[in-house]
């Protein structure tokens, strides 16, 4: 019977992990440069939406039309 692991063939097992090693840490580093953007993103949209809200509620206590009040 052939032993699992012999010493001519024992090199793959590292190799691999090595390589496999490195595609998840750069996998993980892809997903934490992305999170970062579309948190970025987020806060981004959520302050646009914020400015716009005002912009309306100024608009209707002051009696200034909704368009002219964007310009």
């Amino acid at each position: 019977m052939r032993p699992f692991l012999a010493r001519e063939t024992a090199w793959g097992y590292p190799a691999f992990a090595a390589v496999s090693g490195s595609f998840g840490y750069w996998l993980t580093q892809v997903d934490k440069r992305q999170t970062e953007i579309l948190a970025r993103r987020r806060e981004s949209l959520l302050e646009k939406r914020r400015r716009a809200r005002e912009r309306e509620e100024a608009a209707r206590v002051g009696g200034i039309p909704a368009v002219a009040a964007a310009v």
